[in-house]
């Protein structure tokens, strides 16, 4: 199990500034990032047995953890 946060600004680290910036003024953008936040933080508790959760449901959360991403990795790019 991989049990530590994905942070954005590390996956995405050639955008950061822009990550931080369009966070900073873009609430959609920043809505977005909340969901990936959100859901990697209920990932790494369920992998952490802090909330127990099944397998299946963590894969579930894994498969939205990674459609958000791509979405978020989306707009870095169209707002390159």
């Amino acid at each position: 199990m991989d049990l530590a946060h994905h942070d954005l600004s590390v996956a995405f680290a050639p955008f950061k500034d822009k990550l931080h910036r369009l966070r900073a003024h873009d609430s959609d953008f920043a809505d977005l990032v909340r969901q990936y936040e959100t859901v990697d933080a209920a990932i790494v508790a369920a992998e952490q047995g802090v909330e127990p959760h099944d397998d299946r449901y963590v894969e579930e959360l894994k498969v939205r953890r990674v459609h958000v991403k791509d979405r978020v990795f989306a707009r870095l790019r169209a707002e390159y």
